[in-house]
Protein backbone atom coordinates (compact mmCIF):
# COMPACT_ATOMS: atom_id res chain seq x y z
CA UNK A 1 0.00 0.00 0.00
CA UNK A 2 1.07 3.54 -0.75
CA UNK A 3 -0.29 6.87 0.39
CA UNK A 4 -1.46 9.43 -2.16
CA UNK A 5 -1.37 13.19 -1.81
CA UNK A 6 -4.85 13.14 -0.35
CA UNK A 7 -3.67 10.84 2.40
CA UNK A 8 -5.81 7.91 1.30
CA UNK A 9 -4.15 4.54 1.09
CA UNK A 10 -3.94 2.96 -2.36
CA UNK A 11 -3.58 -0.71 -3.02
CA UNK A 12 -1.72 -2.26 -5.92
CA UNK A 13 -5.07 -2.86 -7.64
CA UNK A 14 -5.92 0.86 -7.68
CA UNK A 15 -2.54 2.05 -8.97
CA UNK A 16 -2.64 2.33 -12.77
CA UNK A 17 -0.20 0.11 -14.62
CA UNK A 18 2.68 1.88 -16.33
CA UNK A 19 3.27 0.65 -19.84
CA UNK A 20 6.86 0.71 -21.00
CA UNK A 21 7.12 1.69 -24.65
CA UNK A 22 10.84 2.25 -25.00
CA UNK A 23 14.00 1.76 -23.06
CA UNK A 24 15.26 4.91 -21.40
CA UNK A 25 18.23 6.41 -23.15
CA UNK A 26 21.40 6.92 -21.16
CA UNK A 27 22.53 10.51 -20.80
CA UNK A 28 26.21 11.16 -21.48
CA UNK A 29 28.25 11.46 -18.34
CA UNK A 30 31.89 12.19 -17.70
CA UNK A 31 32.67 8.52 -18.34
CA UNK A 32 30.50 8.27 -21.49
CA UNK A 33 32.21 9.90 -24.48
CA UNK A 34 30.09 12.11 -26.73
CA UNK A 35 29.98 11.56 -30.47
CA UNK A 36 33.07 13.02 -32.10
CA UNK A 37 31.40 14.15 -35.33
CA UNK A 38 28.29 16.30 -35.63
CA UNK A 39 25.14 14.67 -36.95
CA UNK A 40 24.71 14.23 -40.71
CA UNK A 41 21.80 16.63 -40.72
CA UNK A 42 23.93 19.45 -39.34
CA UNK A 43 26.77 18.71 -41.74
CA UNK A 44 24.43 18.79 -44.74
CA UNK A 45 22.78 21.99 -43.59
CA UNK A 46 26.05 23.86 -43.11
CA UNK A 47 27.75 22.50 -46.23
CA UNK A 48 24.91 23.22 -48.66
CA UNK A 49 23.89 26.52 -47.13
CA UNK A 50 27.15 27.98 -48.46
CA UNK A 51 26.18 27.27 -52.06
CA UNK A 52 24.96 30.33 -53.92
CA UNK A 53 24.11 31.35 -57.46
CA UNK A 54 25.19 28.98 -60.23
CA UNK A 55 26.74 26.48 -57.80
CA UNK A 56 23.39 26.14 -56.01
CA UNK A 57 21.54 25.76 -59.32
CA UNK A 58 24.04 23.13 -60.51
CA UNK A 59 23.65 21.22 -57.24
CA UNK A 60 19.84 21.37 -57.48
CA UNK A 61 19.98 20.15 -61.09
CA UNK A 62 22.22 17.23 -60.07
CA UNK A 63 19.77 16.24 -57.34
CA UNK A 64 16.84 16.54 -59.76
CA UNK A 65 18.58 14.36 -62.36
CA UNK A 66 19.41 11.69 -59.76
CA UNK A 67 15.83 11.63 -58.49
CA UNK A 68 14.54 11.39 -62.07
CA UNK A 69 16.90 8.46 -62.67
CA UNK A 70 15.85 6.68 -59.45
CA UNK A 71 12.11 7.36 -59.87
CA UNK A 72 11.43 7.64 -63.63
CA UNK A 73 7.65 7.21 -63.36
CA UNK A 74 7.03 9.61 -60.47
CA UNK A 75 3.95 11.77 -60.87
CA UNK A 76 1.63 13.95 -58.84
CA UNK A 77 -1.29 12.03 -57.31
CA UNK A 78 -3.49 15.14 -57.28
CA UNK A 79 -6.00 15.42 -60.13
CA UNK A 80 -5.78 18.75 -61.96
CA UNK A 81 -6.15 20.20 -65.46
CA UNK A 82 -4.42 23.58 -65.13
CA UNK A 83 -2.17 25.57 -62.76
CA UNK A 84 -5.16 27.05 -60.90
CA UNK A 85 -6.52 23.59 -60.06
CA UNK A 86 -3.08 22.35 -58.99
CA UNK A 87 -2.64 25.36 -56.70
CA UNK A 88 -6.04 24.80 -55.08
CA UNK A 89 -5.42 21.05 -54.69
CA UNK A 90 -2.01 21.72 -53.15
CA UNK A 91 -3.50 24.06 -50.55
CA UNK A 92 -6.15 21.46 -49.71
CA UNK A 93 -3.58 18.67 -49.42
CA UNK A 94 -2.07 20.01 -46.19
CA UNK A 95 -2.70 17.42 -43.43
CA UNK A 96 -4.95 15.47 -45.80
CA UNK A 97 -4.61 12.56 -48.19
CA UNK A 98 -4.48 13.12 -51.94
CA UNK A 99 -7.37 10.67 -52.28
CA UNK A 100 -9.59 12.90 -50.11
CA UNK A 101 -8.50 16.03 -52.01
CA UNK A 102 -9.37 14.32 -55.31
CA UNK A 103 -12.84 13.55 -53.92
CA UNK A 104 -13.45 17.19 -52.90
CA UNK A 105 -12.00 19.16 -55.82
CA UNK A 106 -14.51 18.24 -58.58
CA UNK A 107 -17.39 19.92 -56.71
CA UNK A 108 -15.16 22.85 -55.78
CA UNK A 109 -14.04 23.36 -59.40
CA UNK A 110 -17.63 23.06 -60.64
CA UNK A 111 -18.67 25.83 -58.25
CA UNK A 112 -15.55 27.99 -58.73
CA UNK A 113 -13.84 27.15 -62.05
CA UNK A 114 -11.48 30.15 -62.03
CA UNK A 115 -9.47 32.17 -59.55
CA UNK A 116 -11.79 35.15 -60.18
CA UNK A 117 -14.84 33.07 -59.24
CA UNK A 118 -13.13 31.77 -56.09
CA UNK A 119 -11.99 35.28 -55.13
CA UNK A 120 -15.62 36.40 -54.93
CA UNK A 121 -16.83 33.26 -53.13
CA UNK A 122 -18.37 33.51 -49.66
CA UNK A 123 -16.04 31.85 -47.14
CA UNK A 124 -18.92 29.82 -45.67
CA UNK A 125 -19.70 28.23 -49.04
CA UNK A 126 -16.06 27.28 -49.59
CA UNK A 127 -15.88 25.88 -46.05
CA UNK A 128 -18.81 23.57 -46.78
CA UNK A 129 -17.16 22.26 -49.95
CA UNK A 130 -13.78 21.55 -48.30
CA UNK A 131 -15.04 20.49 -44.86
CA UNK A 132 -14.01 16.83 -45.20
CA UNK A 133 -10.34 17.75 -45.79
CA UNK A 134 -9.86 18.92 -42.19
CA UNK A 135 -8.81 22.38 -41.03
CA UNK A 136 -11.54 23.56 -43.40
CA UNK A 137 -11.88 27.08 -42.00
CA UNK A 138 -8.20 27.85 -42.44
CA UNK A 139 -8.12 26.17 -45.86
CA UNK A 140 -11.18 28.07 -47.08
CA UNK A 141 -9.64 31.34 -45.93
CA UNK A 142 -6.34 30.44 -47.64
CA UNK A 143 -8.08 29.48 -50.88
CA UNK A 144 -10.09 32.67 -51.12
CA UNK A 145 -7.05 34.75 -50.10
CA UNK A 146 -4.89 33.05 -52.73
CA UNK A 147 -7.53 33.66 -55.39
CA UNK A 148 -7.88 37.32 -54.42
CA UNK A 149 -4.09 37.79 -54.56
CA UNK A 150 -3.87 36.06 -57.96
CA UNK A 151 -6.68 38.21 -59.36
CA UNK A 152 -5.22 41.43 -57.94
CA UNK A 153 -1.59 40.77 -58.81
CA UNK A 154 -1.70 38.55 -61.89
CA UNK A 155 -5.01 39.13 -63.63
CA UNK A 156 -6.48 35.83 -62.46
CA UNK A 157 -3.75 33.62 -63.93
CA UNK A 158 -1.41 31.58 -61.73
CA UNK A 159 2.14 32.84 -62.40
CA UNK A 160 4.54 30.53 -64.21
CA UNK A 161 7.62 31.23 -62.06
CA UNK A 162 8.20 30.81 -58.34
CA UNK A 163 9.44 34.41 -58.04
CA UNK A 164 6.16 35.76 -59.43
CA UNK A 165 4.12 33.34 -57.39
CA UNK A 166 5.73 34.38 -54.11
Amino acid sequence: MTASRTGKARTAATIPAVRKTAKPTAKPTATTPRAAAPSRKIVLRTRFSRLKGTALKAHALAIYEELARLYPNAHCELDYRNPYELTVATILSAQCTDKRVNMVTPALFDAYPTAAALADAPIGDVEELVKSTGFFRAKAKSLVGMAQAVVAGHGGEIPASMEELV
